[in-house]
């Protein structure tokens, strides 16, 4: 740390000491980020980004809030990545901090929405790159992020505002889990153009992009054999993950919604590339936080998570049976016996 000027110990010192509440976690990550945006080398920060993650009630109120979203026994690789995706949106600050700026400002940027008036000569460009996003979030077809690309490319190319137009494109990677994209896409846009929103954005898509497998709340990677297996005991008439993307491709074949444009990576390339990224061994990670063994108990739960009867109690009309059914095997997440700290000014909590 001799090497940081004194700011960045004043920060992250700020930072260590707000990690600790729980108001005040996803703010003090913030700050970690707002250190890597200025010194990317910085393990400190990086590591004390981890370690205000690794709260035990930071831990269960992300697991609880990604459970109502994807079942935390349901190991398709694509589920991982939504989880991961889903974690990102729910700790990350940059959001925020920048999309309320003012629109008369040069280096506002509204993100969020196709529209922006920046990008309206390039928004059907964009609009058809985020749709083969979106199909590879939720379906979990990869070779939809190959179809994305060129759309992409081509939207930054013909851009009139080339900036917004790679930072769009940025966020949108980043908030579906494509953090390896983000990345790529917002290092080449900070190379370009000194912005610091967009390095600080930089910043957090390459902390989740080199650390997502260790993120404490998040469930050990799997190939789907496990989902395969339950969801037929839930319906054994319903499709394994590999026949509902063959369904799904020849039902957009049949109305005429196949992609016409070639993917960036030949298929067989593509391939290529994947057979090798799988031969490398991943490095051993620290020991979860989390005991992980009841995912080896498929057998249905007797103790339903507590957010199911709220939420039947909220749509009241809807079929019960059908709703306990496709949780049948989703587990209660226990809270921690430690009491909250939620805020410095609240020390008996």
């Amino acid at each position: 740390m001799t090497t940081y000027p004194q700011y960045v110990h004043d920060m992250l010192t700020k930072a260590h000491h707000d990690g600790k509440f729980y108001a005040c976690q996803a703010d003090a990550a913030a700050l970690c980020f707002d250190v890597l945006a200025l010194f990317p080398e910085c393990k400190e920060a990086s590591e004390l980004v981890y370690d205000i993650f690794c709260d035990v009630w930071c831990i269960h109120d992300n697991r609880v809030a990604i459970q109502q979203l994807v079942d935390e026994w349901d190991d398709q690789p694509h589920q991982q990545r939504r989880r991961l995706a889903l974690s990102y949106r729910y700790m990350s600050r940059w959001d925020m901090r920048h999309s309320n700026e003012d629109q008369d400002d040069e280096n506002a940027m509204t993100h969020h929405f196709l529209g922006h008036p920046k990008l309206t000569d390039v928004n059907d460009l964009l609009e058809e790159g985020k749709t083969q996003l979106v199909e590879a979030y939720c379906l979990g077809d990869d070779e939809c992020v190959n179809f994305a690309w060129p759309k992409f490319n081509r939207a930054i190319e013909r851009a009139k505002d080339e900036q917004t137009a790679m930072l769009w494109v940025g966020y949108q990677c980043a908030d579906l889990g494509f953090f390896a994209d983000a990345t790529d896409v917002l290092d080449a846009l900070c190379a370009k153009f000194k912005h610091e929103p967009s390095q600080q954005l930089l910043a957090e898509v390459r902390w989740w992009r080199d650390n997502g497998q260790r993120v404490p709340w998040l469930p050990p990677p799997g190939d789907g054999s496990r989902y395969n297996r339950i969801i037929r005991k839930i319906d054994p008439e319903a499709l394994t993950h590999e026949e509902y993307i063959d369904h799904f491709r020849q039902h957009m074949a049949s109305i005429g919604k196949t992609p016409t444009w070639k993917p960036t990576i030949n298929s067989h390339l593509a391939s290529q590339l994947d057979d090798v990224l799988n031969s490398v061994a991943p490095e051993p990670l620290t020991q979860p936080l989390v005991d992980w063994s009841f995912l080896a108990n498929e057998e249905p739960s007797d103790d339903p998570p507590k957010w199911l009867a709220r939420t039947l109690k909220l749509f009241p009309k809807r079929d019960r049976g059908d709703f306990t059914k496709q949780y049948m095997f989703s587990r209660d997440i226990k809270p921690p016996k430690k009491r909250k700290r939620y805020h410095p000014d609240d020390r008996m909590m």
